[in-house]
């Protein structure tokens, strides 16, 4: 594992508002700014986006979404600059960069 500080790009994910673990890929695309097209699914269009970029991904409350593990370790097979580190932030916590 390596240090966050080996990683330019830090992307906070709050994942809490979410019900469905489908809705997991769209969520990170928005925090990272990549577009939404009819002719591409959101894990497409992520896939594309992240190339080799070095990026870390905090998946925030990402425990009541399981579902979405595969579509995660599929990007993570996918894109070599990206890592994740998934947390559950208690109330009153405070993210810092």
């Amino acid at each position: 594992m390596k240090s966050h500080a080996a990683f330019p790009d830090v992307q906070f994910v709050d994942l809490a508002p979410l019900a469905d673990p489908a809705l997991v890929p769209s969520a990170v695309a928005r925090v990272l700014g990549v577009p939404e097209a009819k002719n591409r699914s959101a894990f497409e269009a992520l896939r594309e986006h992240m190339g080799t970029r070095r990026v870390l991904l905090v998946l925030d409350n990402f425990e009541h979404l399981l579902g979405a593990a595969r579509d995660i370790g599929g990007l993570l097979a996918a894109c070599s600059g990206l890592e994740t580190r998934p947390v559950a932030m208690r109330r009153g916590s405070k993210v810092s960069k």
